[in-house]
């Protein structure tokens, strides 16, 4: 389990690719991996020992709300 998070996490991630410098002006040109939905997750290819397996191999992925929430909130003494 930790090596799947670690790999989409590597996956996830955005880190500096270099810098273009125009003039006065600097650039910063950035590469990221960024999963857009529900299905670039699912058709994301793992690497964990050597071995390549789809997320939605070992994982059902889906849209929702943390249960129970991490954060909560209160407003005039409510929950909101």
């Amino acid at each position: 389990q930790q090596q799947i998070v670690a790999s989409l996490q590597a996956q996830n991630a955005i880190t500096p690719s270099g810098v273009i410098q125009s003039g006065p002006e600097r650039i910063s040109v950035r590469v990221g991996g960024q999963f857009t939905s529900e299905e670039s997750l699912r058709a994301i290819n793992l690497r964990v020992n050597d071995r390549f397996f789809r997320l939605s191999d070992v994982a059902t992925i889906t849209r929702g709300y943390v249960d129970p929430p991490t954060a909560l909130f209160r407003f005039n003494g409510q929950d909101a």
